[in-house]
């Protein structure tokens, strides 16, 4: 086949130009091979970062810990005849106690389990805020409170029986709420049926560990009753500021104490950037109410100051 020279310069011209296309797609695909690996290598090395400062977070947070621990584990060395505490990391859900599980005549922690009860009991519809319950002799007791410390009046609504029992520990109220809600044994038995399973229903007893428990499911409220956070404020406005409630701490702590004959007792939810629980019962324990500041304000500075940092 004959092909003028025009003709044959044109297919030259286009042979190089698909040559320099080819040459091009493959720069390119070469190039885009290239960042794929470049990228790759970036994305391991990231992960790399991210998984050493993740360790590095957990070996501080470790310490950190380690010296909580050692702060609670301190106490048992105190001469008493028994000494319960429990601590709880809200944001890692670590746990920490000594003699956890021993059992200690509850006194007036165990109000707060009652007002959660009340609590779901009008989130129910069982129960009224509002719902008045008529004063008897019967429920007339000595000790801490607002009711007997001003004119009895016929009645109060359960909001005031509740706010006198957690503010004020009012053992008037108490009474009137145990009533109102069918008497202390049958009451026992359903705190062990909604929130405390190992429950010892005879006697009003608690154990570190339980009450920990019990400011747990107050503190998540996955019932989402609107009331729970009521009672958290509720116990922030307590008229006894002593125990877990100390100069530092007393503006980020929600806590019931609880008194009876040589025990002294405080269970408290911190609230501050890493919330946590610490419950605190003694029988027998000389100056327990020092004893027990002292160990929440150690406690607080760790949590406050101490707490690692876990860089993004």
């Amino acid at each position: 086949m004959n092909l003028t020279r025009g003709k044959v310069n044109i297919y030259i011209g286009i042979g190089i130009i698909l040559a320099c296309m080819l040459a091009l797609f493959g720069i390119n695909r070469f190039g885009e091979n290239v960042q794929a690996e470049e990228k790759k290598a970036q994305q391991a090395q990231q992960e790399k970062e991210k998984n050493e400062r993740q360790a590095q977070y957990q070996q501080q947070l470790e310490v950190l810990y380690g010296e909580i621990n050692a702060l609670i584990k301190e106490k048992e060395s105190l001469k008493s005849e028994a000494i319960g505490i429990g601590f709880y990391d809200l944001s890692t859900k670590r746990a920490f106690s000594l003699n956890g599980d021993e059992e200690f005549l509850a006194a007036s922690t165990s109000k707060v389990m009652l007002a959660m009860l009340v609590a779901d009991k009008i989130q129910a519809g069982e129960l009224a805020l509002d719902q008045q319950v008529l004063y008897t002799v019967d429920d007339y007791a000595d000790g801490t409170g607002a009711i007997i410390n001003h004119r009895i009046e016929t009645n109060y609504s359960i909001e005031a029986l509740l706010e006198y029992m957690l503010v004020y520990s009012d053992n008037v109220a108490t009474n009137m709420l145990y009533r109102k809600l069918g008497g202390r044994i049958v009451i026992r038995d359903e705190f062990r049926k909604n929130y405390l399973p190992e429950l010892n229903v005879s006697k009003n007893l608690l154990t570190a560990n339980q009450a920990r428990d019990l400011l747990i499911q107050l503190n998540e409220n996955k019932k989402k009753n609107p009331l729970y956070g009521q009672i958290i404020q509720w116990l922030k406005q307590t008229e006894f500021p002593i125990r877990l409630s100390t100069d530092r701490t007393i503006e980020h702590v929600a806590h019931k104490i609880g008194s009876v004959n040589h025990s002294v007792h405080d269970i408290g939810l911190f609230d501050i950037e890493h919330p946590y629980i610490l419950t605190f019962y003694s029988t027998g324990l000389p100056e327990a109410e020092a004893e027990i500041s002292t160990l929440s304000d150690k406690i607080y500075q760790l949590m406050t100051e101490s707490y690692p940092v876990l860089d993004k």
